[in-house]
């Protein structure tokens, strides 16, 4: 079975966040969305998204990339890490999941169950 390694990194509010909203800040905000379509676009970017609890934790992002460094590195030309808004507390060394997607059903619908 081969497995594909995805780089997970948390969006954290950086060193110079503040919660004022100003013309400025949307256009980050848009740059920055701007940035993550980009990402997604090219295939880099499998899977984000915000935390809307309104804490520390801004958002979560799945990369699909060669290697912890390139992750790392597309992550810092967000405009909003860029000038410390928002900023990457750490990102996984490497996670390999297994989709169960196609695992046959039972007669009731549900997975059959996984011994451990």
């Amino acid at each position: 079975m081969e497995f594909v390694t995805f780089y997970i990194g948390f969006l954290m509010r950086g060193p110079n966040w503040t919660p004022e909203e100003t013309p400025e800040i949307d256009q980050l905000q848009a740059d920055h969305i701007a940035h993550k379509v980009r990402m997604a676009e090219s295939g880099h970017l499998i899977m984000n998204g915000p935390c809307p609890d309104g804490g520390n934790l801004r958002g979560i992002s799945v990369y699909k990339v060669a290697s912890l460094a390139e992750a790392q590195a597309l992550a810092g030309e967000d405009p909003m890490v860029k000038i410390g808004r928002l900023g990457w507390s750490s990102f996984t060394r490497g996670w390999c999941p297994r989709l169960h997607s196609k695992r046959p059903r039972t007669e009731s619908g549900s997975k059959p169950a996984k011994r451990l």
